[in-house]
């Protein structure tokens, strides 16, 4: 009697089973492991762009200064202006960087803006009147926004005040964002006072 070596049928079915199982295993890890990563890279870009806007405005905030603006048509304007409608803040700062020491001022003007859902920081290089900058996209997925401003221990929703000065002394920005929901941040407004 000859013996033959080899795997029977049954044998041969069993391994197949187990290899399809731990494939099919190996299948789902992966999928749930790309999902995740999606998902994560999706949270840090929002948390990301979330500390993009707390920067520009701690920046922006902080070397606001009491220096009015004077329009195209020579009308006198506040240096810092809460609208309320889709231009949200728009301020005078001091500290504009100039590398090459051109003849020009350290001011500038800045505007907060809510288009479309995306919240746009605009830089106009004149104080007073001219064009505005290229817009910078701050943030996208914005449901609303909403300011407070605390000058001399009272909150006021709207700025600028008639019996105060021309700065608040803290800025509150409430932004709802679709992943984490309604962000407030707080900031103190620098300045010569």
């Amino acid at each position: 009697m000859t013996r033959r070596e080899g795997f029977t049928l049954v044998e041969v079915m069993v391994s197949l089973l187990i290899f399809g199982l731990l494939a099919a295993a190996g299948v789902g890890l992966l999928t749930t492991s790309i999902t995740n990563r999606e998902v994560v890279k999706a949270a840090s870009d929002d948390a990301a762009a979330l500390l993009r806007v707390h920067r520009s405005v701690k920046a922006d905030l902080g070397q606001a200064i009491d220096r009015s603006v004077r329009s195209d048509a020579g009308q006198d304007g506040s240096a810092f202006v809460a609208s309320g409608g889709e231009a949200l803040l728009t301020l005078t700062r001091a500290g504009r960087v100039n590398p090459g020491q051109a003849d020009r001022s350290s001011l500038q003007r800045v505007e907060y803006r809510l288009s479309d859902g995306r919240l746009i920081r605009r830089v106009r290089a004149s104080v007073d009147a001219g064009d505005w900058g290229p817009p910078q996209v701050l943030m996208e997925g914005v449901g609303a926004t909403r300011l407070a401003f605390t000058s001399r221990g009272r909150v006021s929703n709207s700025w600028p005040t008639t019996d105060g000065p021309a700065l608040p002394d803290a800025v509150d920005l409430v932004i709802e964002t679709p992943r984490f929901g309604p962000v407030t941040m707080a900031f103190m407004v620098g300045g010569v006072r």
